[in-house]
This record gives C-alpha cells, structure tokens and sequence, in this order.
C-alpha cells in the first residue's frame, strides 16, 4: 500500500514539476537528550522541528490542513528534499548531552501546496464515500408502514372503574400474530443497525483518542532547566508545552463529541423509520384469528344520568378473564340504549391486543381491549383495559442517539 501511496505522490508531482520554483532553507537546532528519551527520539524529533521551520519559511502552513502524522510522513517522503548537512552529538560541561543538526531543505511552495489540497480532498471524498457506504449497508432494510382501518367509533368520557377506560382507537388489517412476527423482525433490523453503530462509534471514539494521545505524549512538561537559560525563560518554555498539551487535550474533547453527534445524526436519520414502525405495533390493536369472541356473563347497573351501563364478560384465553365494561351510550337515544340493554344476545365482543414486548426482549401479545358491537343498531366501540404494554427496548437504545442530536 506504502509503494502504491508513493508511486501516486510521484506521478502527481510529475505532472507539475515543470513549473517547479525550488526554494532552499538552511535550518539548524540544538537540542538536549533529556533522561526520558532516547538519542534516537531527539535527533527524529529535532529533525522534524527543523524541517517544519524550512516549511514555515517556504510560507507552507501545514496547521491548516491538519495531517496526521501517516499523512505527514508521506508528505515529507513526497514533497521536501532534505539533506543533513551536520549531525554532532555532544557534551556540555554539565555533562549534559545535546545533539546539533544542520539541513538543508529544498521545497516548492506550488508543488507542496498543491499536494496537500489533493490530500484535503482526498480525505473529503473519503469520508463522504465512508458516509454513503453506511447509508447503503443499514439501510437496505425493508420499512413498510402498518396499515390501519378506522371503525365507526365514538368519542367518549372515562366512567370511574379501578381498571377499565373507554376510549375510541383504530384496529390493525393485519392479525396481532401477523404483527408479532413482523415485530420481533423489525427488533432484529433495529438491533443489527444499533451495534453497527455503536461499534462505529467506539472505533472512531477509539482512533481519535488514540491520534491526540501520540501528540499528546509527544509534548514534553517535565523538562529540564538549561544552565544558560535564565529561570524566567525556562518558566515560559514549561508553561508553553503546558498550554500546548491543554490546547490538545481539548481539541481531543471537541473532536469525540463532534464524531458522537455526527454518527448520532446518521443514526438517526437511518433508524427513524424503523422505530417509529415499532411503536406503532404497541400503540395499535389487532384482532386475533384463532381467538374466540368473550361471553356476556350478565348486563348489571344502569346509569341514566351518566349514560352508561356494565357489561359483565368472560373471556378465556391462556387464562380466564372476568371484567366489568362499562358501555358509554352517551352518542345514542335512551330508548335505543334500552333496546340494546334489553337484547344481550346481540352483542358481539371480540379481543383485541397490542404487542408488548418479554422477559427475554421478545415480542408478545397483550390483551388490551374489547371491539363491543350491537347487531340490532350496528354500532361498534372500543373499550381499552388498562393493561401494561411494555416499551421495546430498542426505542430505549435508540434514545441514546436521539438525545445526542437534541442535545442543547
């Protein structure tokens, strides 16, 4: 790949060495070999500080293009003709030991520019390719909106009862089996998107602790005083490295959260559609196919003034259910609610149920209400129980990043 990188680096700078105009900047630089590095680490890094002077000079400012240190040294492979004019590795009287270096660095401020814009846009084209390839991966999945049919139903007023609500709703085309099934493979769409995301977010998170850190151990803070060097000029040169290693530490802070928000928002915008298909499976009600319409057991109290009357049911599913429904005739006349009242045998009540999700993060069926019809009037109402659906626990993950991208 390296040979690949540096057969490009000389095409490229072929085609504009014609109008080469090289520069030479001799540098030089004494540095001393402090006791937590090695002579080899000083002359690389005096050696790169000297290069980067005869940069400066050339009027290059590599700050602007914020390499990392791969791309750097293929800029430095590529574009710079450097020569060490003098190595000397000395003794002061201290016994101190110290390394100077002579260059002589050649370089075209054209041809060096030039390069680092292709790399600038090479980088952008990179990450808008990398942007794409994940749209493309995660989001090659099916989203479909449920279907629902609107029933004839009527507004009503809660009536006091310790468990049930009369409410007006929507019932699903499609079974709560069917929704099921549909359900638990929309969870598993939701859950391959939330760990390739995460693990995108951990690995990138990972890379750019990792870049700041390498800068970061470079900078030097416990460094030696120099006995030429007033006490004055040593405490500015501490406090620079200090403010140096500070100024990284932050841009390392900005950098993560500006990576968490970017991949929240390409999360969000991917898995958007997906979680509000979840949601819709627990807020809207299904028939059951294979279920059998509860029982009338009696009809009990009538209330004139608030309008409703009970209707006591039995309904056996797994288990037998006993409840109490309170029928609000408040949309109807008194005599065709004393008609109906009057004609049990002629009420149909079937089931209804959302989908909740279990104890091992599966989805299931609830039952949460009843669809009441009347023959003799041909009048439908729904009457929701207040039964506990359990929130996916995908939407819950998938907060994480919604909260990331509102965050104020």
């Amino acid at each position: 790949m390296k040979k690949i990188i540096s057969l490009v680096a000389i095409l490229f700078l072929a085609n504009i060495v014609c109008f080469a105009q090289v520069k030479s900047f001799k540098v030089e630089g004494t540095e001393d070999v402090p006791s937590n590095k090695s002579q080899d680490e000083v002359v690389a890094g005096l050696m790169k500080s000297l290069t980067n002077q005869a940069i400066e000079k050339a009027e290059i400012n590599l700050k602007d293009y914020k390499l990392s240190d791969k791309e750097y040294d293929e800029f430095i492979k590529a574009v710079p003709k450097i020569e060490i004019k003098n190595k000397k590795i000395f003794l002061k009287k201290n016994s101190q030991q110290c390394v100077n270096m002579k260059l002589n660095v050649k370089i075209d401020p054209e041809v060096a520019n030039a390069y680092l814009e292709k790399v600038k846009k090479d980088k952008e084209t990179k990450m808008k390719e990398m942007d794409t390839k994940i749209r493309q991966e995660m989001v090659n999945v099916n989203v479909s909106t449920v279907s629902a049919t609107v029933i004839n139903t009527s507004s009503t007023t809660a009536v006091n009862s310790a468990n049930i609500v009369v409410s007006s709703d929507t019932v699903s085309k499609i079974s709560i089996n069917e929704a099921v099934k549909e359900a638990n493979q929309t969870k598993q769409e939701v859950n391959k998107l939330l760990d390739n995301f995460d693990n995108s977010l951990k690995e990138s998170n990972n890379e750019i602790s990792k870049n700041y850190e390498a800068k970061i151990s470079k900078i030097n803070t416990n460094i030696k005083k120099d006995q030429w060097e007033t006490t004055q000029q040593y405490k500015i040169r501490l406090e620079k490295n200090k403010k140096e290693q500070k100024k990284l530490e932050k841009e390392k802070e900005l950098s993560i959260n500006d990576n968490k928000i970017k991949i929240a928002k390409l999360a969000t915008t991917t898995i958007s559609p997906l979680i509000e298909k979840l949601k819709s499976f627990q807020s809207e009600t299904y028939y059951d196919d294979g279920n059998t319409n509860a029982q009338i057991v009696s009809l009990g109290e009538v209330n004139a003034d608030e309008k409703y009357f009970i209707i006591k049911i039995l309904f056996e599913d797994e288990q037998s259910i006993i409840s109490n429904l309170i029928y609000d005739f408040s949309d109807i006349d008194i005599e065709q609610a004393k008609s109906m009242y009057q004609t049990p045998n002629q009420f149909v009540i079937s089931p209804l149920f959302s989908v909740s999700e279990d104890s091992d993060g599966n989805a299931q069926k609830v039952l949460t209400a009843f669809n009441v019809k009347h023959l003799g009037i041909v009048k439908e109402k729904i009457i929701k129980l207040a039964a506990t659906v359990k929130q996916f626990s995908e939407i819950k993950k998938f907060d994480f990043y919604n909260n990331l991208v509102n965050k104020k």
